[in-house]
């Protein structure tokens, strides 16, 4: 709590709260002039005495104007003094030294202070007005003093907040599409390199028995292999700037699951490798909302990617989907060998799995992924409540 107020009374004690204006030396200058301007009016339009007490009001009250611009809080907490003390002492000090204290109030809002210290710092300065005997005359000055400048300080405050959120909502932007060219290179270009170099040694690994010269994959995986690493990190470091933790966004359609499933089965063949599959179907059919499905078909391809990837040779594959009490329960499994090789940090998907922790975490789903004596099991779940909801409203109709 203690830090909380102290940051709170750091950000009111900067010269602006604004990200996108902050005071610059003609501002400073500016309320100089006005503070000198003022004086001058003070003493030759208006009817305050020539004395010393109302001199000595006058003037610094006006130098809380330069102060404020400077220090905003220290010249808010001066002028209040100098204004209680025009108020309690027992001479004419003229209107100015106790009315200045509203062009403070102007620049404090102008400055992005928050309203309810401005406010409070306003009702204070009113309620000043009551110790004066003459409280109804005391309290016209406010009137025709105070408002337009409250007015005119609420309205460069609105022109400067605006100007703040368009900066927010081109920084919002801006991120946005980067996340998104992120996450299109990372399941586009990164994933077709890594399917090309697992195809390449799939293709050496089966030819190598037959006399057909396989040398020349070699230097072909490497290469790629190499180029599929540096494009990872690169995605990676693009991914976690500025402390993202966020969902790589996609606008592609996820891809069939049967078509997953299909070439999936394909490349386990040809490591002599097997895939059991049941109830694939609810990825297709309507039990699933749309958004929630599109999610699943995506997370539901990325592990079987991985499954795929790591499947001892020969082994197998098992992949079982349910819907059971308004929840989707994916069990995917595949068979490691006893002592599996470290991943391969190239071919490695630096966002796959945290990308598809995040995107079950934001359905309100959970997920697991672990390692249990030969096998590799990975179970996820995501609740369906709005599916539930809609289906009992259309029965009520």
């Amino acid at each position: 709590m203690f830090l909380n107020l102290l940051n709170r009374f750091h950000v009111a004690s900067r010269a602006s709260a604004f990200e996108t204006w902050a005071p610059t030396r003609r501002t400073h200058l500016l309320h100089v002039g006005i503070a000198l301007f003022l004086g001058f009016i003070s003493f030759t339009s208006t009817s305050t005495p020539r004395e010393a007490p109302a001199v000595i009001a006058t003037a610094l009250a006006l130098v809380c104007l330069p102060l404020t611009s400077f220090l905003p809080i220290a010249g808010a907490i001066a002028s209040f003094i100098v204004t209680w003390g025009a108020q309690v002492v027992p001479y004419d000090v003229g209107a100015i030294a106790p009315s200045a204290c509203w062009v403070v109030a102007a620049i404090l809002l102008t400055r992005g202070l928050p309203r309810y210290v401005v406010y409070s710092f306003s009702c204070a300065v009113l309620l000043l007005g009551l110790y004066d005997s003459t409280w109804i005359i005391a309290l016209t000055w406010p009137v025709l003093v105070g408002s337009p400048c409250m007015v005119l300080g609420e309205a460069i405050r609105y022109h400067r907040e605006q100007t703040d959120s368009l900066l927010r909502q081109r920084e919002q932007n801006f991120e946005r599409q980067r996340r998104l060219i992120t996450s299109e290179l990372h399941d586009t270009v990164v994933r077709d390199l890594t399917h090309a170099v697992m195809a390449a040694q799939h293709a050496k690994t089966a030819h190598s028995d037959n006399g057909v010269p396989v040398h020349e994959f070699d230097a072909i995986i490497t290469q790629v292999r190499r180029s599929v690493g540096q494009l990872r990190r690169a995605l990676i470091m693009i991914s976690e700037s500025n402390g993202d933790e966020g969902l790589p966004l996609r606008i592609s359609e996820p891809r069939p699951v049967q078509e997953v499933v299909e070439e999936a089965r394909r490349s386990l063949e040809e490591r002599g490798s097997r895939i059991q599959v049941e109830g694939i179907d609810i990825l297709a059919g309507e039990d699933i909302i749309a958004g929630t499905r599109q999610q699943a078909a995506r997370i539901f391809e990325e592990l079987i990617g991985n499954a795929v990837k790591y499947v001892s040779s020969p082994g197998d594959v098992t992949v079982f989907l349910e819907i059971d009490a308004a929840v989707l329960r994916c069990l995917i499994t595949n068979s490691i060998d006893g002592d599996p090789p470290a991943a391969d940090t190239a071919l490695s998907s630096g966002l796959g799995l945290k990308g598809v922790r995040r995107r079950i975490e934001l359905l309100g789903g959970s997920f697991m992924s672990r390692r249990k004596d030969n096998r590799w099991i990975s179970l996820f779940t995501i609740p369906l409540q709005e599916r539930v909801a809609e289906q009992s409203a259309q029965e009520a109709l």
